[in-house]
């Protein structure tokens, strides 16, 4: 089972200065008790920089030219069921022979951490948006991502232990990369227009 709320509120002035805020809480029974909530908030501004009086000179041709810049987090809790709970499991009786079977059994527990929790990810961004001559678009996004507490195996044990690493919040993971986006949208006439889009990114 999974339950979220969240709120948001956003506000512009004159078209020109923005700024959105979000919060939101999330519950999941995947997760051990004491750690099946958590809450993440996110911020995001922008400034429409063409609809400054200094830039009345470009209004000609000179369509969207915005910045932006934001920052939020998100959780992830893609794990198993009952993950956190040491499980035995159980095998089936095998016959052999006319009449007489092998008893059930069952396997050892299996190794856990009862602390599991939500995965974390944080991506602060800075954008720019620009338009011009009505039909030349671009968006250009430089990004940085940040993952805690991935779930892996938390350390190495020996065989005689008899059972594998139980997986833990102990990943880190961090992505910086960027992104391009580049379209073309011209109306030749009422039936024919152009459009074409090009796309490049890089990440670490």
């Amino acid at each position: 089972g999974l339950i979220s709320y969240m709120g948001r509120v956003m506000y512009s002035y004159d078209n020109r200065y923005m700024i959105s805020a979000a919060i939101r809480s999330d519950a999941s029974s995947r997760l051990a008790p004491g750690h099946k909530w958590h809450t993440y908030p996110a911020v995001s501004v922008g400034w429409n920089l063409h609809k400054e009086k200094f830039m009345e000179s470009t209004r000609g041709w000179l369509n969207d030219l915005k910045l932006r810049a934001s920052i939020g987090a998100i959780g992830n809790q893609n794990i198993a069921n009952n993950a956190f709970l040491p499980i035995m499991t159980s095998s089936n009786p095998s016959w052999i022979g006319s009449g007489t079977s092998i008893p059930p059994s069952v396997s050892a527990p299996n190794n856990i951490d009862p602390n599991l929790t939500w995965e974390k990810v944080t991506t602060q961004d800075i954008g720019l948006d620009l338009k011009v001559l009505n039909m030349i678009g671009m968006t250009f996004d430089y990004y940085q991502r940040d993952t805690e507490g991935m779930l892996s195996p938390g350390k190495t044990l020996p065989g005689s232990f008899g059972q594998a690493a139980a997986n833990t919040n102990s990943g880190n993971l961090r992505t910086r990369g960027w992104e391009l986006g580049i379209n073309f949208n011209k109306e030749i006439n009422k039936n024919v227009s152009v459009y074409a889009d090009l796309t490049l990114s890089d990440y670490t």
